[in-house]
């Protein structure tokens, strides 16, 4: 089975870089499952069979804090920059944002964002707590999954956080 998360190269026709790569993916011991219902229906005009599997959380892992647990963050966002998320969070910032991901350089020389920005949380333990802790998450969501949320809306939402998010046909 191969999971993907989507984008590249499947946002462009298929030229001489990508090609190998399709017509890998559509060999009969390749067998693929995505969460975002767009991004399967555009597999399957490069001629890949894909099916639908929804997102889900694993609760072993994400769950409520135990009762007394402070929610002392007050605005939570983990992930990496965008424009999009750049602007959307810009005018969080003087309510308590914290950013946690990837893209360290980005959020750092961001005039307003640098303030906020905490660093990369990879360990899912430290990013869980984070989650128990806040008590909004805001998701915006990359292109990547163009009508799906991605797993950061129900791992916060399996930590008992109010999540703002962006809408999605799913």
């Amino acid at each position: 089975c191969f999971f993907f998360d989507f984008g590249a190269p499947f946002d462009r026709p298929v030229d001489a870089t990508t090609a190998p790569y399709i017509e890998r993916l559509q060999r009969a011991d390749i067998h693929i499952f995505c969460w975002d219902r767009i991004a399967v229906a555009d597999l399957a005009r490069f001629g890949v069979a894909a099916e639908y599997l929804p997102m889900a959380v694993n609760d072993a892992m994400f769950f409520p804090p135990v009762d007394g647990t402070a929610r002392d963050l007050p605005v939570v966002f983990s992930g990496g920059p965008t424009p999009e998320r750049v602007v959307a969070l810009r005018a969080l910032a003087p309510h308590g944002l914290e950013v946690y991901g990837y893209g360290s350089a980005a959020w750092s020389e961001d005039p307003v964002l640098g303030a906020c920005y905490r660093g990369f949380v990879p360990e899912r333990d430290r990013l869980r707590e984070l989650y128990q802790r806040a008590q909004v998450t805001i998701n915006v969501t990359r292109a990547h999954g163009r009508a799906s949320l991605n797993m950061r809306v129900f791992e916060a939402m399996a930590c008992g956080c109010l999540v703002v998010t962006d809408q999605r046909e799913e």
